[in-house]
């Protein structure tokens, strides 16, 4: 009797944030898509490396949408950490994310 197992290898690069968003960015490169077609933007935070983090695009982003729409926005910090929706937090003013 073999048992069998709910497990694909590789997963990981589709169920967790990161390694999904990293994969997508490079699938958009390869295909010439732009990403923006088919993900949100989104911005990968490493508090243990902030020289990996990507903070100074997401504070880019948020002046030209500010300039452009008027509007702070909302942010929502997901956990990469696979907290299976546990401690997602919203913000509108982009100070509370930097």
């Amino acid at each position: 009797c073999v048992p069998l197992v709910n497990y694909y290898r590789g997963f990981e690069r589709l169920t967790q944030k990161v390694p999904m968003v990293q994969s997508l960015r490079h699938y958009a490169e390869e295909t010439g898509l732009k990403i923006s077609q088919f993900l949100p933007a989104s911005y990968l935070f490493f508090p243990a490396k902030p020289e990996l983090s990507e903070f100074q695009l997401l504070a880019e982003d948020h002046e030209r949408r500010r300039q452009v729409c008027g509007e702070r926005g909302c942010w929502i910090l997901k956990s990469s950490n696979g907290a299976k929706g546990e401690g997602i937090v919203i913000f509108e003013d982009i100070e509370h994310v930097l």
